[in-house]
């Protein structure tokens, strides 16, 4: 008779650790939903060439297919959410350990997308027309910058702040480097200009 009884004890033990365990898992499944949902949100941008792309409000993971850029995200504090970049790619150090997708002029599209990016960080228009397409198809956004004087630099720095939603410190980072300009100009107003040779 204690035996049975044991057993009915046992058995209702194990059937209350059953609900309990089922009650946990729906209300994980429950939340899914709703993780999920925040996870995907997106929003609308326009780049630097006048495109308009549709991104991840959240920006965790980001390929740079050029140097200036990936110091870029560097300096805005995304360096953490590299998760590639090209073979040119050195500054800062850290760069250096970061997976390489090839060089900034023939990037390979299989690395990029084994990477699986949110966001692939382009310096000019003309690196982007070859894996456009591809990269669309899977859902993966290219931004492209294209500075062409020392305000392009600006503008990209805060556009990337933007995307990586660390706009405090690039717009901090900007009004240093605007300070650092105005100080040299100021130095040489007045004198005459100087000719030099630009190599590239």
């Amino acid at each position: 008779m204690q035996l049975h009884h044991l057993k009915t004890k046992q058995i209702a033990r194990a059937l209350v650790l059953s609900c309990a365990v089922i009650a946990i898992l729906s209300c994980g499944q429950r939340q899914g939903p709703s993780e999920y949902k925040a996870n995907t949100q997106t929003r609308e941008v326009v780049d630097e060439a006048g495109r308009k792309v549709t991104l991840p409000v959240k920006i965790e993971r980001v390929i740079s297919l050029a140097p200036n850029l990936t110091e870029i995200v560097y300096a805005v504090g995304g360096g953490d959410r590299l998760v590639g970049d090209t073979t040119f790619c050195d500054y800062p150090p850290e760069a250096k350990s970061v997976a390489k997708v090839g060089d900034t002029l023939q990037p390979s599209i299989e690395r990029i997308l084994a990477l699986r990016p949110q966001l692939v960080l382009v310096s000019t228009a003309s690196q982007l027309e070859a894996f456009t397409k591809q990269l669309n198809d899977q859902q993966i956004a290219v931004f492209i910058t294209d500075p062409r004087n020392l305000e392009g630099v600006f503008r990209s720095i805060l556009s990337v702040g933007d995307l990586l939603n660390q706009s405090v410190v690039a717009e901090a980072l900007v009004k240093q480097l605007r300070a650092r300009a105005e100080t040299v100009e100021h130095a040489v107003a007045g004198r005459p200009p100087v000719s030099v040779f630009f190599q590239l």
